[in-house]
């Protein structure tokens, strides 16, 4: 039987943008209570962050800001094709599309390789992959 063995750098890389996809959904949200006068000057202690998560949370923010950060110097139409392969990387189907991307599977498949690639690159320069 002969099973293909995926590539370690390709299923991390999915993981990342699927991760960056959540990541920066979840930051779209602005809260809906602000806190007024005295109250937003208000900080928790954090000798309690390395059992809480609190480390882990922030490790990750940094992680994802500077992901982010490497995703928006790329340079359209590569830009959005990242953009919607983490959006449909991050639902485990392929069911977002782009009328300002190619319509023919072939070429599409091209631009997201070649986006993949820009994107490795930028990672790798910044010190991120």
């Amino acid at each position: 039987m002969d099973m293909a063995v995926a590539n370690p750098v390709d299923v991390n890389l999915d993981y990342m943008l699927a991760e960056w996809h959540r990541w920066k959904v979840s930051k779209d949200h602005t809260p809906a209570y602000k806190p007024g006068g005295i109250a937003k000057y208000a900080e928790s202690s954090n000798h309690w962050d390395w059992i809480n998560g609190a480390e882990d949370e922030r490790a990750e923010d940094q992680m994802m800001q500077g992901f982010d950060e490497a995703v928006d110097t790329i340079p359209q139409p590569w830009n959005l094709a990242l953009c919607f392969e983490a959006r449909n990387l991050s639902t485990g189907f392929t069911v977002w599309a782009s009328p300002r991307l190619p319509q023919d599977p072939g070429e599409r498949e091209t631009l997201v390789l070649e986006a993949r690639n820009k994107l490795l690159q930028k990672l790798h320069r910044s010190g991120l992959w």
